[in-house]
C-alpha cells in the first residue's frame, strides 16, 4: 500500500505498507501511526520508501526527520 499526506504545499509518501490505519481525507497528527511496513519475504526485513516533495520537486527528507 501507499499513503500520501498533504501538508500545505508539501506531500509525504510512505510506500510498501502491509496495512493502512488511515483513510482518504482523514486528518492525521504528528507521530500518528498510519500503517504497518511490509516485510521482505526473502530477508524478513521491514523496508519502506519515504519521499517528500513540494509540488513536483522532490526534497531530501532527512532534514525533516527527527533523530531517534
Amino acid at each position: 500500500y501507499l499513503v500520501v499526506i498533504k501538508h500545505g504545499e508539501y506531500f509525504t509518501a510512505y510506500q510498501n505498507l502491509r496495512t493502512v490505519n488511515v483513510s482518504r481525507g482523514q486528518k492525521v497528527s504528528t507521530k500518528q501511526n498510519i500503517g504497518t511496513v511490509a516485510l521482505d519475504p526473502s530477508t524478513g526485513d521491514a523496508t519502506t520508501i519515504f519521499t517528500l516533495s513540494k509540488g513536483k520537486i522532490f526534497n531530501d527528507p532527512r532534514q525533516w526527520l527527527a533523530p531517534n
